[in-house]
């Protein structure tokens, strides 16, 4: 049997002190927030590279929309304002719709925002499970 030790994940925190900044400023850095010079945004990111912080050096804004609903639909289906079957089918479509803003730039420039809100999520569920 092979035991693997479990790696202690970095954190922003840990980024910050290696750089002496403040873990708000890695934050904004890694967030692309405009109040973060170009040059420090890159001083970050690419120490985040070297210490294997990718999914924080790589934030893809089509990755994070699609988390955050994500996210909105478990804790809704969590809250009892949506049942599982419901819930399981917008999150597919969720998924769907993220695999094919990856896939088409166009439709990630465009219409992806949109097609991904909450509203937009449920009503495709909807129409599917219902065979419309």
């Amino acid at each position: 049997m092979v035991v693997r030790m479990k790696q202690k994940r970095v954190t922003i925190r840990d980024i910050a002190d290696r750089l002496g900044c403040s873990p708000s400023t890695v934050s904004r850095a890694l967030n692309d927030k405009p109040s973060i010079s170009e040059v420090v945004r890159v001083e970050i990111r690419i120490l985040a590279l070297e210490i294997n912080r990718k999914e924080y050096a790589d934030a893809n804004p089509i990755i994070r929309l699609y988390k955050n609903r994500c996210s909105a639909l478990r804790m809704e289906r969590k809250r009892g304002k949506h049942d599982d079957i419901l819930t399981n089918a917008a999150l597919a479509v969720a998924k769907e719709r993220m695999q094919r803003a990856k896939a088409d730039p166009d439709y990630a420039n465009g219409q992806y925002e949109a097609d991904m809100l909450r509203e937009e999520l449920y009503a495709e569920a909807d129409r599917r499970l219902n065979g419309k």
